[in-house]
């Protein structure tokens, strides 16, 4: 599972994403889109068709954000994978 969460600093939402996936030990990479060039920054946006953050895309499908990571690691854990 490749998990990458794009975010911003002092997000809330972002670092309980964080928090979330550190709890249940798993890898992520965590992108910060304010670092990012503005080019870079749009084409995520424009992908995931979000406007906040965070962004969550696990396995190259972006899947949404907190509440979308926290029913899929749960549907994960209740179907044993």
């Amino acid at each position: 599972m490749n998990i990458k969460i794009y975010g911003r600093p002092n997000c809330q939402w972002c670092d309980a994403a964080k928090n979330l996936l550190d709890r249940k030990h798993i890898n992520y990479t965590y992108i910060d889109l304010i670092d990012m060039p503005n080019e870079n920054r749009a084409k995520v946006l424009a992908e995931s068709g979000m406007q906040s953050v965070p962004i969550v895309k696990v396995d190259n499908i972006y899947i949404g954000g907190y509440d979308q990571l926290a029913a899929y690691i749960r549907g994960k854990e209740e179907n044993g994978t």
